[in-house]
């Protein structure tokens, strides 16, 4: 699911979830429920009843069953498409005369985010990489230790993007996400070991 969009995700894991609990209720079939069900079985019969002309062996519920889910599955195809293809783990693609070579986001993660997280004021630094619009982005995300001077770490990340520029030949889009620290980074020691 890494490669998909993320409000489809939690989306498609909210109707399983709603499914499931449709069949537990079902299959429990609680008393305050039955005055549902009741209700919900006599619209159907009268839903049934309707005839559309030269349909006479469908009826109007059915119809309108097909219809919801053929809109549902155009308007899931449309999300999946229109939104970003999501994280990928090649960072770069060159063209060269003899073929073609391919960057993988380990590499960057090597330039990049290393030199970072060797720092004594960073607790974390970790790369990942997305497809934004057609072309490939970087973000390198950061967690530096309660006091640290930001400035300092900025310029070591405009350092190590200037490193990874001159490796690859142009530059790319590289973010820097600089996030708070969370609880269990409290108690990680400064002290490195390698």
């Amino acid at each position: 699911m890494n490669a998909t969009n993320r409000v489809l995700n939690r989306a498609l894991i909210l109707i399983a979830g709603l499914l499931l609990a449709g069949v537990a209720a079902l299959a429990i079939r609680p008393a305050w429920a039955e005055q549902g069900l009741d209700a919900a079985r006599e619209a159907r019969r009268r839903m049934d009843g309707i005839r559309i002309s030269g349909l006479e062996s469908l009826s109007l519920s059915a119809i309108v069953a097909c219809a919801i889910a053929v809109l549902a599955v155009i308007a899931l195809v449309w999300f999946v498409f229109a939104h970003g293809g999501g994280r990928i783990s090649t960072v770069r693609r060159s063209p060269r005369r003899l073929g073609e070579v391919s960057v993988d986001r380990s590499v960057a993660e090597e330039v990049l985010a290393r030199p970072l997280r060797e720092r004594p004021d960073v607790i974390a630094a970790h790369l990942s990489s997305f497809r934004v619009k057609g072309s490939r982005t970087i973000r390198v995300t950061v967690r530096p230790r309660r006091g640290a001077d930001l400035a300092t770490i900025i310029h070591a990340f405009e350092n190590a993007v200037a490193e990874w520029d001159a490796l690859a030949g142009e530059q790319d889009p590289v973010v820097l996400h600089l996030a708070e620290a969370r609880l269990r980074d409290s108690w990680s020691s400064e002290a490195r070991v390698s």
